[in-house]
């Protein structure tokens, strides 16, 4: 079955799903949508030259019965409205993170999805990184000690036009609801649990001048009994070595998860 796709939001992330679409055999992106018709135009000038693909910058699309899946990657404050108009006309959704600003917006998300037999996904990308991926497999059947994470990135080089980013109204926070939900992923990846299995001992946020969401994080917590602790800055010099490393602690060794470098290697504690 060949899952029929729009992508909704054409910002500075949608090239990376359209991609991962066009890519993919089993799914078929129809239509492309953005409410700004100039951004529409440009991003149809710049990737879909030749396609018969549909564009559009109204949500009238929703309506067609060959659509099977939205993929939202618009700012955070905007996905409760279209993920719950997506839902109401019977489409699956793939949501970027965060799902939601709010804890009960994300609440009531999960459960239009479940009360109408849909699937509402989040976009955790970074735990199908083949990396992550191996080190799911490599650490099967082991005893987990403990988590540490370093998560050192310039946000800027990644979404240079995206101010709304530090604006908390439309992003929901900064550096934990970007890419700690990324490093928290990798970790929840070889962990498991749920909700009721984390437990938060302490947390210290840090802001730089002028921004009104978190820069930098110190956080502990526990998964399952597991320690996990978090250090992330999220704002380092655009030309600065950037880290993205997850060390699972384990009796024969510390594994790390390299995303930046793209590898898993053993620290081999014997």
């Amino acid at each position: 079955m060949v899952i029929r796709t729009a992508l909704v939001g054409l910002g500075s992330i949608a090239p990376y799903h359209l991609r991962a679409l066009i890519g993919n055999k089993d799914y078929q992106l129809t239509t492309v949508m953005d409410a700004s018709p100039a951004k529409v135009s440009q991003f149809k000038e710049k990737y879909l030259q030749g396609t018969d693909m549909q564009t559009t910058s109204k949500l009238d699309f929703l309506d067609k019965k060959d659509i099977d899946l939205v993929v939202l990657a618009t700012p955070p404050s905007t996905h409760y409205n279209l993920a719950i108009k997506s839902m109401n006309h019977g489409k699956n959704v793939i949501c970027e993170k965060p799902i939601a600003t709010s804890l009960k917006q994300a609440e009531t998300m999960l459960s239009e999805s479940t009360k109408k037999h849909l699937i509402l996904y989040p976009a955790y990308h970074a735990a199908f990184n083949p990396i992550t991926l191996a080190a799911v497999e490599k650490l099967k059947g082991q005893e987990i000690k403990s988590v540490n994470i370093v998560y050192r990135e310039c946000v800027r080089n990644y979404h240079p036009e995206s101010s709304w980013l530090f604006d908390p109204a439309i992003s929901g926070g900064g550096c934990l609801a970007d890419s700690g939900i990324n490093a928290f992923s990798i970790a929840f990846s070889i962990l498991g649990g749920e909700r009721k299995d984390v437990r938060i001992n302490d947390a210290e946020l840090r802001y730089e001048k002028g921004i009104k969401v978190e820069t930098g994080a110190s956080v502990s917590l526990d998964v399952k009994g597991v320690p996990i602790r978090l250090e992330q800055e999220w704002t380092i010099p655009k030309d600065a070595k950037e880290t993205r490393k997850v060390t699972f602690m384990t009796s024969s060794g510390n594994y790390t998860v390299d995303i930046v470098d793209k590898k898993l290697s053993l620290e081999d504690m014997g």
